[in-house]
């Protein structure tokens, strides 16, 4: 599984728009808001890497899964990869790839790391109507928008 520290580090992902955004922002409680939004996901990956790990904790996919879950919906790349992993080899999620597919799109369209690898291998294993299925799903995908201040 992936690190919680580089999904909003890569120059040119979503994180570096929200970056360039807040550097332009002078309203100090959107700027704490985006910081928040930031941290909250990342801490959510991270409870993510600590259940897949059994890291003080014991081992437990699903819950590994339903916090990767609640990262990816706030566009953290790292969360996006790890979700498509699960739904990919069917740990902590029911194996599904058009699932795993929308993930893994989701993620290489922020440049994650091996999620391009990992699409073009999931692809491979698709019909056209589950790839068509997986696109139609990352297009419809609208991140988890917090209540507006």
């Amino acid at each position: 599984m992936a690190s919680s520290g580089r999904q909003c580090r890569r120059e040119g992902s979503r994180c570096d728009a929200v970056a360039q955004a807040r550097a332009q922002s002078n309203n100090p409680a959107i700027l704490a808001k985006w910081d928040v939004q930031q941290r909250f996901a990342l801490a959510q990956n991270t409870l993510g890497l600590i259940y897949a790990e059994g890291s003080g904790v014991p081992s437990d996919m699903a819950e590994a899964a339903a916090w990767w879950s609640k990262a990816a919906e706030r566009e953290c790349a790292a969360a996006q990869f790890n979700l498509g992993l699960c739904y990919y080899r069917g740990l902590g999620e029911a194996k599904d790839n058009v699932e795993a597919c929308k993930w893994m799109n989701l993620a290489a369209s922020q440049g994650y790391g091996d999620a391009a690898k990992v699409q073009n291998a999931l692809e491979q294993q698709m019909t056209i109507d589950q790839i068509a299925a997986a696109q139609q799903l990352t297009r419809e995908f609208k991140p988890y928008q917090p209540a507006k201040l």
